[in-house]
């Protein structure tokens, strides 16, 4: 029996809101540390996250636009070899973002440690928002709404994808 589940795909303006306060207040925090070298750092990282990020998610919507337009959805088996990979990669990552401050903070400055912490944080926050503004400015350039599409088989999700929906209104 398949089963399928359906949520919108682009974040709600709340969720846009609280990360646009966010980059916001860690703003705010650089200028009151007053330390260029944070800011630089914080440029190179935010920058390093956030362009990376948005162009592969941007490239890979735009490949999909087409099918969802046509056909109404566009879906993708679900590997699930992929997303454990993908788990213990980011597993590994946070464990080492916790990690390596402790190991070289004797040799990296607090104000260059402190501009990267945020610049980091801000990149998938900046991301984030320009993503979603994104796929807001195509659901409505097209009329319509983006869900994000699981199909189900028992307890195992079988696909992943999108469905367009496009509104009755003109």
């Amino acid at each position: 029996m398949n089963d399928e589940s359906m949520r919108r795909f682009a974040i709600g303006s709340k969720g846009f809101a609280v990360w646009f306060v966010l980059i916001a207040v860690s703003l705010l925090l650089l200028i009151e540390e007053g330390e260029e070298i944070s800011a630089i750092v914080w440029i190179l990282c935010t920058s390093a996250i956030c362009v990376p990020l948005l162009t592969y998610q941007c490239i890979r919507f735009r490949k999909r636009q087409f099918d969802f337009l046509k056909k109404g959805v566009s879906l993708e088996s679900y590997d699930y070899g992929r997303q454990t990979r993908l788990v213990e990669i980011i597993t590994l990552v946070a464990f080492a973002g916790m990690v390596a401050p402790l190991i070289l903070s004797g040799l990296i400055p607090a104000t260059v440690w402190f501009g990267a912490l945020i610049g980091l944080l801000d990149g998938w926050m900046l991301y984030l928002v320009l993503f979603n503004a994104d796929v807001w400015l195509w659901e409505r350039k097209h009329n319509g709404v983006l869900y994000r599409l699981e199909l189900w088989n028992g307890s195992r999700v079988t696909h992943l994808g999108l469905k367009f929906q496009q509104s009755k209104e003109k």
